[in-house]
């Protein structure tokens, strides 16, 4: 009987390379992979890797975890400072950080009241009002008793300084009656007439002053007729950075008989307490972000390290398949990007939430967006040296088998 050739013999599992299994089909490993165009679209790696993220969720999962956390410890705790920062400089500035007063103490500059328009015309100013000499008055309908209230004539949008309590808004030869004023004239209602040396006034409402302007939290301010006289002008420049320009602006613009008899005042020292405060709050907000997103930083790079490690055989099998490098670098980030989208998602509204819970005020939409981007920048950042790591690993030594 003729002896049967070695190569009719039947082959045995694993008998082709060597007798050894192949590593795309070890024993109890899936293998799902497709043969990888060289040149892949961004949107086959894309879905490529989302069904690879779906396949094995738990690196995902921890990264947008690590994200979430990142994000509500940001809120909760750079996210409130910088909001205490925001009210600290909106009370300085309420108390006349922002405010440039001019003034003709004697008169002698004779400054029309056509000062208002030009001063406030000019690039940086926010508001201009001018006040006219002062006259005491007292109610027309009650005997003098001693006590009188000042009166000032007022050139100005008064609607953008003080807000109308009682009665209407004032029109020429009318007036209108601060809080504190209408009890001392007697006004229960907040209407009347007030007499004064060069005529009376009649008086339609009152109002209330901004806390910039208690100046006037005691006065009668009325709108006169015509142009006139002013002794003092007030412009609130539109930021701190724009206090110098319109400080050195203002006198070229003035309407006056004697411009050097002006004197322009600026408030330098609360200025300079506000920028020092503002730095301060700033500085130690940033130390609290940077911190936060460099630990979360950390944790994420070693996060994507154990998953790109624990894929290696994947990778290397895709690299085999012709996978390029700048495909298997696409295919980590795009995870990453994922679990930074979902972690920053789910972080502001878990931040959100707990600072509703607690009373505590809320970060500006602003602050939260760019914080979101901030933490999807930094899990990208941090999964790049993984997938870098991934991509140039040679495909022949993971696969080989001993």
């Amino acid at each position: 009987m003729k002896p049967r050739s070695h190569l009719s013999r039947p082959r045995r599992p694993g008998a082709r390379n060597g007798g050894r299994v192949r590593p795309d089909r070890a024993a109890g490993e899936r293998s799902d992979l497709v043969p990888v165009s060289a040149h892949p679209r961004f949107g086959a790696l894309c879905a490529e890797s989302l069904k690879a993220a779906l396949a094995r969720p738990i690196p995902i999962i921890t990264a947008a975890i690590v994200t979430a956390l990142v994000c509500v410890t940001v809120l909760l705790t750079t996210g409130r400072a910088v909001r205490a920062e925001q009210d600290v400089v909106s009370r300085l500035d309420d108390m006349g950080t922002l405010l440039i007063a001019v003034s003709d103490n004697n008169g002698a500059a004779e400054i029309s009241s056509h000062s208002v328009t030009a001063v406030s015309s000019l690039e940086g100013v926010a508001w201009a009002f001018a006040l006219g000499p002062a006259q005491d008055g007292h109610n027309a309908n009650i005997p003098a008793d001693g006590t009188g209230v000042a009166e000032r004539p007022f050139y100005g949008d008064l609607r953008r300084l003080v807000t109308l309590e009682e009665g209407r808004w004032p029109g020429p030869g009318e007036g209108m009656a601060s809080v504190k004023a209408a009890q001392k004239l007697g006004l229960a209602d907040g209407v009347g007439g007030m007499s004064l040396t060069t005529g009376d006034v009649p008086i339609v409402g009152v109002f209330s002053a901004n806390p910039n302007l208690k100046s006037l939290s005691e006065t009668v301010l009325a709108m006169p007729e015509g142009e006139g006289k002013v002794l003092y002008l007030y412009a609130e420049a539109a930021s701190a950075g724009a206090v110098g320009t319109v400080v050195e602006d203002i006198p070229k613009v003035l309407t006056a008989k004697a411009p050097d008899s002006v004197q322009v005042e600026s408030p330098e020292a609360l200025l300079r307490a506000r920028e020092t405060i503002s730095s301060d709050l700033s500085s130690s907000s940033r130390q609290l972000m940077l911190g936060s997103l460099g630990l979360g930083l950390i944790l994420v790079m070693v996060t994507m390290m154990a998953a790109v490690t624990d894929r290696k055989n994947d990778f290397g099998r895709r690299r085999a398949l012709g996978a390029t490098r700048s495909a298997i670098v696409v295919m980590v980030l795009a995870q990453a990007a994922l679990a930074g989208v979902l972690g920053a998602a789910l972080g502001v509204g878990a931040g959100m939430a707990v600072n509703q819970a607690m009373g505590s005020a809320q970060s500006t939409p602003g602050f939260m967006a760019g914080l979101a981007i901030l933490a999807v920048a930094s899990v990208l950042v941090a999964s790049l040296p993984p997938a870098l790591i991934a991509a140039n690993r040679d495909p022949v030594r993971i696969l080989r088998v001993p």
